[in-house]
Formats: structure tokens, sequence, C-alpha cells
């Protein structure tokens, strides 16, 4: 922009060198008068043309800012979840070795199951036997007849 304006300003000093020279008439100091007035304007415009830009570039500048911050919260949070995900993978191996325990233990304790009930429902643990006692039938005297 400064490149600009110094090549207006050094139109305008040219126009008006040549405005002052010796052969310069009214009308001609008038039409180097106009266009510099119309040189300056120009630059005006440019001016404000160009700090347009430079704000629609700082504001680009500041989105690609928060575009790489939330890049950067997101990435933070894809790499938690994978944390987590890894931490649930080694709990879910933990359950599955527990559970395969537990298996072996019913596996061992099944027959022994088995083999109560069976005698649970053939022999009566919660009553008594009752033996029955032999009587030894002793022959009775031989009585006389009366």
């Amino acid at each position: 922009m400064t490149e600009q304006m110094g090549k207006i300003s050094l139109v305008v000093l040219m126009a008006g060198a040549m405005a002052l020279g010796g052969c310069a008439t009214t009308k001609s100091v008038k039409l180097a008068q106009a266009t510099a007035d119309q040189a300056l304007a120009q630059a005006k415009a440019a001016q404000a043309a160009a700090e347009k830009a430079q704000g629609a570039a700082d504001g680009a500048a500041g989105a690609a800012q928060g575009a790489a911050g939330a890049a950067q919260r997101a990435q933070a949070s894809a790499d938690a979840a994978a944390a987590s995900a890894a931490q649930a993978g080694q709990a879910s191996q933990a359950a599955g070795a527990e559970a395969a325990r537990a298996n072996g233990r019913l596996d061992k304790l099944t027959p022994v199951v088995r083999h109560l009930s069976y005698h649970d429902r053939h022999h009566s643990w919660r009553e008594p036997r009752k033996h029955r006692r032999t009587h030894r039938h002793h022959a009775k005297a031989a009585t006389p007849a009366k």
C-alpha cells in the first residue's frame, strides 16, 4: 500500500513540476490539479480498500487460529477416547479371565453338587435311619402239659 501511495505522489509531483514549468498555462495547471485531485481520491479509495483487506486478513487469521485450537481440542478428545477404549479393553480382558476362572471352579464343583444331590434324594440325611433290631426267637421251653 505504501508503494502505491509513493507512485501516486510521484505522479502528482511530476504533474506539479510540469505545471510549474515555464510553458504551463492556466488551463494546463487546472488540468494537472484535477488529475492530482483524481489521483488523490483514488489513493484514498485504495487506502480504504487496503485497510478493509487487512481487517479481513486479520479476521481470517483469527478464524484460522480458532480452527487450529478447535482441532487441537478435538485431537485431545480423540486421544482421551482412545485411552478410555484401551482401558475398557483391558478391563474386558480382566473380566473374561475372571469369568474363565469362575467357570473352572464351577466345573470342579458340579460333580460334587450332583453327588450330594443324589445322596439327598436317596438317603434322607435329615431323618435318622431307623435300624431294625433283629430279635432272636428263643425257643420257649416246653412247658409241661397240665
